[in-house]
C-alpha cells in the first residue's frame, strides 16, 4: 500500500513536470546516516548518549541520542514510513505529558524521521540555529505540537 501511494505521488509529479527541489527533497525517506551527513556538514558535534527513558519508542526502525557539551541533547529517529513517524510523535506526546520540564523540546519532522532537540528549560544558547540549519538542509519543518 505504501508502495502504491509513493508511485501514484511520483507519477504525479512526473505528469506536472514539476521539477521543484524542495518537494522533491520532501519525498524522501531519510536514514540516520543521512542525519549524522548533515550533522557533520553543519559541525554539530554531540557525543553519543543514552535517551532519556520518556523518549524511547520501540516503533522506530532506528534511533540515535547526541549530548551536547551545554547539557542538550539530540534525539533522533528513523521509521519505516510517514504514517509510522506521525505515530511516533504522538506517542512521544503521551509518554512525555506528565515528564518534569528540565528540557524545552523543538520536534523537527520530515517524512519518515523525528528529530527532537532538547533545550534546557528556560535557556537559549547558540546550538539550536545549527540544528535549524540541520532541519533546513533535509526539508524538516518545525512541528508545531
Amino acid at each position: 500500500m505504501r508502495r502504491l501511494v509513493l508511485f501514484i505521488l511520483l507519477s504525479c509529479l512526473l505528469l506536472t513536470g514539476c521539477s521543484d527541489d524542495k518537494f522533491m527533497l520532501q519525498l524522501k525517506l531519510h536514514t540516520l546516516d543521512d542525519v549524522k551527513q548533515g550533522m557533520q556538514q553543519v559541525s554539530i558535534q554531540g557525543a553519543e548518549t543514552e535517551m532519556l527513558e520518556s523518549y524511547r519508542l520501540t516503533s522506530a526502525r532506528d534511533s540515535a541520542a547526541y549530548a551536547f557539551d551545554n547539557g542538550e541533547l539530540l534525539y533522533v529517529y528513523e521509521f519505516e514510513a510517514p504514517t509510522e513517524a506521525h505515530e511516533g510523535m504522538k506517542k512521544i506526546e503521551e509518554q512525555t505529558a506528565l515528564v518534569d520540564l528540565v528540557y524545552s523540546p523543538v520536534i523537527y519532522n520530515a517524512n519518515n524521521v523525528i528529530l527532537i532537540y532538547m533545550q534546557k528549560y528556560g535557556e537559549t544558547t547558540g546550538k539550536q540555529p545549527a540544528v535549524e540549519k540541520l532541519a533546513s538542509s533535509l526539508g524538516w519543518q518545525v512541528s508545531t505540537s
